[in-house]
């Protein structure tokens, strides 16, 4: 845990529905506001996940418009909350690949 950082409001939901080795899924993921500290704040550097085809990275709303970003309907919302807009209610996206 890393001290004084804040989590805010739940802001999105997405529901992914998918297969994986003949066995149908539904995921669910919870998006929330998060305010970091500075003297936490990493600003360069990727971040291995367990599956190594997974890499996070932070980046600034220049790059976030031009990058693969997944789950991809976050993209509109996720650069209207950069740019000051506050969302008036939870939005909730459901991704489907079945």
């Amino acid at each position: 845990m890393i001290s004084g950082v804040t989590i805010g409001p739940l802001l999105w939901v997405i529901e992914c529905l998918f297969e994986y080795g003949g066995t149908r899924f539904t995921e669910f993921g919870f998006y929330y506001e998060v305010e970091w500290p500075l003297s936490a704040l990493v600003r360069d550097g990727e971040f291995a996940h367990r599956e190594a085809h997974l890499l996070f990275h932070w980046m600034d709303a220049a790059q976030l418009a031009a990058a693969d970003l997944r789950p991809y309907p976050l993209r509109a919302p996720l650069l209207a909350l950069l740019a000051g807009e506050r969302p008036t209610s939870i939005g909730h996206f459901t991704i489907s690949d079945l």
